[in-house]
């Protein structure tokens, strides 16, 4: 499990999680790294990455836990 609290602004990058969340509820499939390599990211993982900068942008805490499958929102209610 990883949990924390985010800064509203990446202070190496200057990116702030409001922008990267305007470009994420695009639903982008594929990223392109700073090395050139393009990675293809699924659908759940995007959809993960928007409700974490959603919290973010609404300066809550975010939790991120592995888990071998999806899970209900009962379950994940139950987590902690």
């Amino acid at each position: 499990m990883v949990e924390g609290r985010a800064s509203r602004s990446d202070s190496k990058t200057g990116i702030w999680p409001s922008d990267a969340l305007v470009a994420l509820r695009r639903r982008p499939r594929r990223f392109t790294l700073p090395n050139g390599a393009t990675v293809q990211i699924p659908k759940t993982a995007i959809d993960g990455l928007i409700e974490m900068l959603e919290a973010v942008v609404e300066g809550e805490n975010a939790t991120v836990v592995r888990t071998p499958r999806e899970v209900s929102t009962q379950q994940a209610a139950t987590l902690r």
